[in-house]
């Protein structure tokens, strides 16, 4: 069949290049050619929409063509970030057309775009862009053609299938649909004005550079008019229809006409094609693409990945041959083979505990709950099996649980079944406390962790989209998904959006994040971001905002008091913070600073949380804060919050329940309508996606269960009808204490149409009771009900900002921030609000000041400046004022600020404006993962260590010792750390006699007093309180599993009644000797010796000391020993960081011992890179006598501050990095002395910027070494200059804007100004360069003089290159004295080395559980 276009389609789409082009339309499909679609959202869309590709195959059923589609939302031709793409740019210069996006934090493998295009094998590429960039306005259209511009001459010298440049086609942005009149959204008219502006752009770049273009924007245009349905859903995202009419336009303007086959079902090709592109999309955008490609891809990704990738690239080209059977006229069954494709090796576990799963009835044996209250089982996977992996719920009007699963968790497996995650519909139809009735509203997803239930549908997260299904005919099965939004990232599949909620207009809020790179395209704009916070979406407008942009690592739950206030919690952090201070706009890549969490106990990782309004639960928790923790704590938290200032500040009241079953994962909580609190368990006996392998056999995916909590002596809550309930019924509920009734009768209320929600709303609000105590809490809910249906009553809104309680004025000034656009009077109304008597009301004002962005927005701000900024408010404003700065100024110029009756803004223009006290910090509470119980354990124990005359009047505040070798440390003490009844038997009866502490000895001859015994001064629970203190506060963090209980006391104590003299060190070590590894550690491994082969270094002994908590010199040093001995003939020993309880295991997280120093008394070289190490005056000794003869020494990277001796009395206190006492030789330490400077700054931006080596001067140590290829993810470290004494500068380090290798350099302006550092806008990192590199020579006092090589790089990541490498190793060569080869030294790795990224590991006792073995460095 043969089709051709109307005219009034047709006209004008073609437009064809000069005869000479090197793109001539129409084009010429040719046999297996391979066509790449590239672009933004109009492109990938395409994906979920195929008509295009469908028509392609059937007009062309015989030329096999292998279609991929490379299209993001968010995409321009030059920049495309991506969080494991070391950088955002896709060419050479394209920095230059995007400054403002400069942050970008990826890290790892994935493929560049034009890597993508060669593994592709490009023959053709379709290129969509124009819809974003039009935003930054026709000012900005001349930017963009110069943007595609360059974007077109490097891809046209580009030869991807490796013969030929590629056909290039540019097509241009479709128009902007007018669906004004049905939805709150533009009508288009500006929107247009600017697309037609830069669709020209795209024409005249095509006929510059002569590649073909196709006109969409003016056909599709004419297309909204002539077509009697919507063709996108809200304004530019096409609908099915649409893409099925863009499809023929797009043939059109590529083959000049449309083509189809009768004989070929075009609804079977199409079903082929969806299906193809479902495992090209699990490909080219995977799901947990960290393992795959980014920085958690080692130790376990690079194990099973690749060949996941592997297969499902072969089951994707299985599906294109399954296309072209189809559009031949072949069978239509969809079904295809995969079994001839690759196998995937068996992933073995290190998961080594046993797992045990209880029987339901034992399970709820293991709980512990507050006085009062009850847990029972409301559902499990023994009653109901798809109840697998549950991870979010929510009940509905008619009072059904729903739930979200994910036994596909983490994310699919090429070869397994289609993913099948559900979401699933509870009833318990006989009101007995269990779910009796399940139904399956909806499955065949993948990953939904996040859902909200709307009278529309139900909103729901299907990585990387937002969709809504759809039930059309009520029987609780959807019958349809909408693909709403796209583009959220998916990188991480339990970072990428979820735990959603709903404030009280019905818009969605969407948790996510770290490392998160989400670009999403709306009506008015892209939104975009680069790590972790949390997003509002509100259906009715389309307007996305990013809500929260601060420094949060996995945010997993939003809740909101009963006046609108937001509170999000953190998971990974286990941080809990009131978000309105957090919730101004900021410029891409920017954070707001935080202050203090609203709760001031922390534990991790934490997920689900809720504010108690249920009748059902004691009148003394109603308004208090709930959160549930899923490692080490399993249970639930119970806080008070109460006001403070603007903000709010608790404090744990209480374990509201606990667990010892070790596979209750507590994920979600919500009240149910009679009042009772439902608790979702993700039951699994292993969580951590970092400790072990996504594909671990141990994780589980057949477990789930449903708590119910009640509080038996209270009744339940009878509670109201909120299903099909009256207009009238619904307001009376409004009135309801729990706050779940509420926001499930809002829900409701949306559903009834405005005209006649609006008039009941105000009738209900006029007949209210002003002397109600909850008189304001009602008028707000009138004026929310109002807000939900998208028409805001000026009326209620003026009531409610003239109430008299703050907390309602500042529920309407937030309602005002959402509708302005819809109040005739914002302006003056935002203008009283910043200047309300309240100051959280006034944050309000001038958080939402930020969001206008324009001269009102500065009025607002600078108004608010006028009055007192208090404690919470300073950093927000100190944001906002980012935001609104270029306004500020404007009016400033303009003469528009009155500046007599605003000093503030005085200050600001001059620059001096200081908002808050830069000398206090974030408030960091520490992680105490213990029960109630246990933390008032902690308490007293505290209070009892600083009694007068107790345990602090020896051991000190900081349990170092008053009196050094009188009194023995309490950290990493092995005696505290020990046996738990040989620590309470001391602590009874005392302790004499000669003892090892952490390879000191303190013996009574040299005036060590006995230890007294407590027996008779100390009760059970002050004993048990001041050890589980002393371990805690002081031991190397095992002690959180293992406090010490006042039974244990008292059966102690009853058990030794009789004894009455101290204990004597042997006889207790008789009743409780210490292990054997620890009093005797023959035969384990703890220092490598590696023999020196041949070469230059042959005879020479080189000692590397590894020893720091970040960078992992443990790595580095190994690898350079290894290159040291089998490629330059030295003898090398790597020495390593060990806890002594632990020989042979590394730990650089324990900074008093490093064993086998012995082995620098015949050594001709060291090579050091530990950091603030406080080694026992033995080991120092052995380092000490080294310098003292003058021997050559090499610094690396945290050597510069190498040591910080605790004890100021110490022998070698004088070696601490910042020393400032009497020897004036060691100011600052062995790193000036020694290397030439102690620790200064990070002035490069930590874990933002990286480093690129510069040579400098004429030095032997630059042999072998080319430019550019000395470079390293770590940053700069700044240093004084000049470099003192006889410093020789060797490499300088260029500060790179990026962690890539090829990022180019940073260069003035925003970017480089940093605020976290405390940079003043002026400074200019590379101006000059921070030296990486230099010799000198050292000589300590009383010794030779000696020669010295420092690189303040030297992590083991910066070894992956070779440039770096070969500059140690160059450098330790010419330290040794010898010759540095012509060529450079060989640094062939040896081995295998994959170093892991630099960072802190603080999880307690992680090191013990990862057992990093000094063998597992053997050659």
């Amino acid at each position: 069949m043969f089709i051709r276009l109307l005219p009034s389609i047709a006209a004008g789409i073609l437009v064809a290049a000069q005869a000479s082009s090197e793109t001539s339309l129409p084009l010429e499909a040719k046999q297996e050619e391979r066509i790449v679609i590239i672009g933004n959202g109009l492109g990938e869309r395409m994906l979920y929409f195929p008509h295009f590709e469908t028509d392609l195959h059937r007009q062309f059923p015989n030329k096999n063509l292998v279609i991929r589609n490379l299209a993001r939302p968010g995409y321009t031709p030059g920049f495309r970030p991506h969080p494991s793409r070391e950088s955002q740019w896709v060419f050479p210069g394209a920095e230059d057309f995007h400054p403002e996006y400069e942050t970008h934090l990826g890290i790892g493998h994935y493929p560049s775009p034009d890597e993508w295009l060669t593994e592709l094998k490009a023959d053709s590429i379709l290129a969509f862009f124009g819809y974003n960039e039009s935003f930054k306005g026709i000012e900005r259209v001349d930017n963009f053609y110069n943007e595609l511009d360059a974007w077109v001459v490097h891809t046209l010298k580009q030869k991807y299938n490796g013969q030929s440049a590629p056909n290039l086609v540019l097509f241009s942005p479709i128009a902007f649909e007018d669906l004004s009149a049905k939805m709150d959204l533009p009508d288009g008219k500006k929107e247009n004005a600017r697309l037609e502006a830069y669709t020209d752009a795209v024409r005249r770049v095509a006929k510059a550079r002569r590649v073909g273009f196709v006109d969409l924007f003016n056909p599709t245009k004419r297309l909204y008019e002539r077509e009697g349905n919507p063709q996108t859903i809200n304004g530019f995202a096409l609908t099915d229809e649409g893409y099925e009419n863009l499809s023929k336009i797009l043939i059109e303007g590529l083959y000049g006409e449309v083509k189809g086959q009768e004989m070929v079902s075009r609804e079977t090709l199409y079903g082929v094609v969806e299906d193809k592109n479902w495992f090209w999309l699990n490909d080219y955008r995977i799901l947990n693409g960290v393992h795959v490609y980014g920085r958690r891809y080692k130790p376990y990704g690079n194990v099973n990945y690749p060949e996941e990738i592997e297969k499902i690239r072969q089951m994707t080209e299985l599906r294109d041959g399954k296309i072209y059977e189809v559009a031949q006229g072949g069978s239509p069954d969809k079904a295809v083979d995969d079994s001839e494709t690759r196998s995937l090796s068996t992933i073995e576990t290190n998961y080594t505990r046993p797992i045990e799963f209880l029987e339901v009835d034992k399970a709820l044996d293991e709980f512990v709950m507050a006085e009062g209250y009850k847990i029972d089982l409301f559902a499990s996977e023994s009653e109901f099996p798809d109840l697998r992996n549950p991870v979010q719920a929510a009940f509905d009007n008619e009072g059904r649980l729903w739930v979200a699963v994910i036994p596909s968790y983490p994310h699919y497996q090429p070869g397994d079944e289609r993913p099948n995650d559900k979401l699933l519909i509870f009833e318990d139809t006989d009101n007995d406390g269990r779910a009796d009735r399940q139904k399956v509203f909806a499955d065949g997803l993948h990953m939904p962790i996040g859902f909200e239930l709307a009278p529309e549908g139900v909103y729901l997260a299907q990585q990387p989209n937002l969709v809504l299904l759809v039930d059309d005919d009520g029987d609780d099965r959807a019958d349809r998904q909408e693909l709403l939004l796209h583009g959220f990232d998916p990188h991480d599949t339990h970072h990428s959006i979820s735990a959603f909620c709903a404030d009280a207009s019905g818009a969605i809020y969407m948790n996510e994040g770290r490392f998160l790179h989400s670009q999403v395209e709306t009506p008015y704009g892209p939104e975009r971001c680069t790590d972790g916070g949390a997003w509002r979406f509100d259906p009715k407008n389309w307007r996305l905002e990013r809500f929260m942009q601060t420094d949060v690592s996995n945010p997993w739950a939003i809740a909101f008091d009963e006046y609108g206030q937001t509170f999000l919690s953190d998971a990974s952090g286990g941080a809990n913070w009131w978000s309105l201070p957090l919730s101004a706009k900021i410029p891409h890549g920017m954070e707001i600073p935080k202050l203090a969490q609203f709760t001031t106990h922390r534990v991790r990782p934490t997920s689900g949380t809720e504010f108690i309004y249920s009748r059902h639960f004691p009148d003394d928790a109603q308004g208090d804060f709930i959160i549930n923790n899923t490692i080490g704590f399993l249970g639930t938290k119970h806080h008070s919050i109460v006001e403070d200032g603007a903000g709010f500040t608790g404090e744990l009241k209480q374990d509201l329940l606990y667990s010892t079953d070790s596979n209750f994962r507590p994920v979600e909580m919500e009240f149910a309508p009679d009042g009772s609190l439902y608790i979702i368990d993700w039951h699994n006996p292993l969580i951590g996606h970092m400790q072990h392998s996504a594909r671990d056999p141990n994780r589980d995916n057949d477990h789930g269960r449903i708590y119910r909590v009640t509080y038996p002596s209270r009744p339940l809550v009878d509670a109201p009808k909120v299903a099909e309930a009256s207009i009238d019924q619904l307001l009376v509920n409004l009135t309801e204490h729990e706050y779940r009734t509420r926001y499930r009768t809002r829900r409701e209320l949306r559903s009834h149409p405005s005209a006649e929600v609006i008039p009941a709303v105000k009738k209900w609000v006029g007949g209210l009771g002003k002397n109600d105590p909850k008189y304001g809490r009602h008028i707000l809910e009138g004026l929310w009900a109002t807000w939900g249906q998208n028409q805001v009553d000026q009326d209620l809104l003026e009531l409610c900002l003239n109430s008299d309680e703050h907390a309602v004025r500042a529920g309407a000034v937030r309602v005002l921030r959402y509708t302005h656009y819809q109040v005739p009077n914002s302006q003056e109304l935002f203008l009283k609000a910043a200047g309300d008597e309240h100051p959280r009301v006034r944050l309000e004002a001038v958080v939402a000041a930020s969001w206008l962005d324009n001269d009102k927005g500065a009025e607002i701000a600078l108004e608010g400046m006028k009055h007192p900024v208090t404690k919470w408010m300073g950093r927000a404003y100190e944001s906002v004022l980012i935001t609104l700065d270029d306004d500020i100024r404007a009016l400033s110029d303009a003469g528009k600020i009155a500046l007599n009756d605003n000093p503030a803004a005085r200050s600001y223009l001059a620059g001096l404006l200081e908002l808050y006290d830069k000398s206090v910090k974030e408030v960091r509470l520490p992680q105490m993962n213990l029960s109630k119980e246990n933390l008032d354990l902690y308490k007293l124990g505290e209070e009892v260590y600083h009694r007068d005359a107790h345990c602090a009047t020896c051991h000190g505040e900081d349990g170092k010792g008053t009196i050094p070798n009188i009194y023995p440390p309490l950290s990493n003490n092995e005696w505290v750390m020990g046996d738990d009844e040989r620590l309470i038997k001391i602590v009874l009866k005392g302790l004499w006699g000669p003892i090892e502490v952490n390879g000191k000895k303190f013996d009574p001859s040299t005036g060590v007093p006995p230890m007294t015994g407590f027996a008779g001064m100390l009760t059970d629970d002050e004993i048990a309180g001041v050890l589980t203190f002393v371990r805690l506060n002081f031991g190397d963090k095992k002690a959180l599993t293992r406090p010490i209980k006042p039974s244990m006391v008292a059966r102690v104590r009853e058990e030794t009644k009789n004894r009455a003299n101290f204990y004597m060190v042997d006889e207790i070590l008789k009743e409780h000797p210490f292990p054997e590894s620890q009093a005797d550690a023959t035969g384990v491994k703890q220092w490598q010796d590696y023999p020196g082969a041949d070469g230059v270094g042959k005879g020479k002994k080189v000692v590397l000391i590894s020893g720091d908590e970040e960078y992992r010199s443990e790595e580095a040093l190994s690898q350079l020993g290894k290159i040291l001995s089998q490629r330059h003939g030295f003898k090398a020993t790597v020495l390593y960081a060990q806890h002594p309880g632990t020989p042979g295991i590394i730990d650089p997280n324990h900074g008093n011992d490093i064993p086998g120093l012995d082995s620098l008394e015949d050594a001709d070289l060291m090579v050091i890179a530990t950091r603030f190490r406080d080694l026992p005056n033995t080991q120092m000794k052995k380092i000490e006598d080294y310098l003292r003869a003058g021997k050559p020494v090499v610094g690396l990277r945290t050597a510069t501050h190498a040591f910080n001796i605790a004890d100021k009395n110490s022998k070698y206190a004088h070696w601490s990095f910042d020393y400032d006492g009497d020897k004036k030789a060691w100011k600052n330490g062995f790193g000036e002395l020694i290397l030439g400077t102690t620790w200064v700054s990070h002035h490069g931006w930590h874990m933002y910027e990286s480093t690129r080596g510069i040579l400098t001067g004429i030095h032997e140590i630059h042999n072998g070494i080319g430019e550019g290829e000395i470079w390293g993810p770590t940053d700069v470290y700044g240093v004084p200059l000049p470099l003192p004494g006889d410093s020789e500068p060797v490499v300088l380090g260029q500060v790179v804007a990026g962690m890539g290798k090829l990022h180019p350099p940073v260069g003035p302006g925003p970017y480089d100004r940093v605020p976290k550092y405390g940079r003043e806008e002026g400074f200019h990192k590379n101006d000059p360069m921070m030296p990486i590199a230099w010799t000198k020579s050292y000589q300590i006092p009383g010794g030779k003089k000696g020669r010295v090589f420092t690189s303040t790089i030297g992590s083991s990541n910066d070894l992956t290159a070779a440039g770096t490498r070969r500059m140690i190793v160059n450098g330790i060569i010419w330290a040794a004295g010898l010759s540095v080869p012509k060529n450079g030294a060989n640094v062939d790795l040896v081995g295998e080395f994959e170093p892991t990224m630099y960072g802190f590991q603080r999880e307690e006792g992680y090191w013990q559980k990862k057992k990093l073995k000094v063998s597992d460095f053997d050659l």
